[in-house]
Parts: structure tokens; C-alpha cells; sequence
């Protein structure tokens, strides 16, 4: 993966990060795969790392990746919208 772009944002406790990742011939990589590589690239906790889009044109082989890496768990928390958060895994819905 290659670093397009890295914004720090100190009002909302987190920088962004544009990723461009190429899948010559392959499918788009998964949401898991992206959020592996990028731990340890940028050397942070899952926690605090929110994947917010994976963007793919048709027939280019090519995945512009737009994520977060919050400063602490209650600036996440406080920013993130929970659903997404469920779907990360970092929130267990109850069973019934």
C-alpha cells in the first residue's frame, strides 16, 4: 500500500490517512486484510484504527482507503458513530 495523503485533525483527537492499494488481477482486499497491513504500518492499536471507506473503480485493480487513528479510546468513542463501531467489532450486541 502506498501513503497518498496524512492529515492531522487535533480538534477531533486523530489523524486521517489515504491509502492507495493495488489488487492487480484479485479481488478487492477485506476489510480485515486492509485493517492487518495498516496496524502495522502506521504501528498502532486496533482499537483505535477505524477503516471509513474502502473505494474501488470497476476494472482498475485499485482501492483508494480512507482511515482513522484516533488518539485514545474515548476520542473514538465520542466521534464514531456506533454502528460502525459494530460493525469494526468492537461492540458485542446482546443476545436476547
Amino acid at each position: 500500500m502506498k501513503l497518498i495523503n496524512k492529515t492531522e485533525s487535533p480538534l477531533l483527537a486523530r489523524t486521517s490517512y489515504i491509502y492507495l492499494a493495488e489488487h492487480q488481477e484479485k479481488p478487492t482486499p477485506s476489510h480485515s486484510q486492509i485493517k492487518k497491513e495498516l496496524m502495522q504500518e502506521l504501528q498502532t492499536k486496533e482499537e483505535l484504527l477505524v477503516i471509513k471507506k474502502i473505494e474501488t473503480k470497476f476494472g482498475q485493480g485499485k482501492s483508494k482507503i480512507l482511515a482513522y487513528v484516533y488518539k485514545t479510546e474515548k476520542d473514538l468513542k465520542d466521534n464514531e458513530i456506533k454502528n460502525k463501531r459494530k460493525k469494526d467489532g468492537k461492540e458485542k450486541e446482546a443476545k436476547k
